[in-house]
């Protein structure tokens, strides 16, 4: 099993592919249409949503249950809240809405906001987590940085 979340860290990316998804997010479109782009990878990294103003995350694009309410800071750092995209979407009037990977229980929760409730940027940074191995490999750019042991929670006694 892989487990792939994509590192807070620099902004540092190719222009033209980032260009193209960030201008994506800012201007509507075809209703119900994916913006593509976005999906995390180990080759070029991903995109992290820094939160500017509480909002909360909901179970699907536009509309559909509260999942979290979203803080624009962390509660126990007071830093911003920056949240790994996992995809984007318009929903029916055409507006740009994130999935995100939400930090709270049952770990892979994830929850849709809207995208002018974050600003976006391109990070080049990965983490690539094997169960199996219990290993933690760091890659940037694609290139393999570090890799290093990983503990491995039991169903009983989840990580966070």
């Amino acid at each position: 099993m892989l487990v792939a979340l994509v590192a807070a860290g620099s902004a540092a990316a190719s222009p033209t592919s980032e260009r193209g998804v960030l201008e994506a997010l800012k201007t509507d479109g075809k209703p119900g249409a994916a913006i593509s782009g976005v999906r995390p990878s180990q080759a070029s990294g991903g995109y992290i949503a820094k939160v500017l103003f509480r909002v909360q995350a909901r179970r699907s694009p536009g509309h559909g249950r509260g999942v979290w309410s979203v803080p624009p800071e962390s509660l126990h750092s007071r830093n911003a809240t920056k949240l790994m995209l996992v995809s984007a979407r318009r929903d029916g009037r055409g507006r740009p809405w994130l999935k995100v990977q939400l930090p709270i229980r049952p770990s892979g929760t994830t929850g849709w906001i809207p995208a002018d409730a974050a600003l976006v940027r391109h990070t080049a940074w990965f983490l690539r987590v094997r169960l199996r191995p219990r290993t933690l490999s760091v890659l940037r750019a694609g290139r393999l940085v570090g890799r290093t042991r990983a503990v491995v929670g039991r169903p009983r006694t989840a990580n966070p």
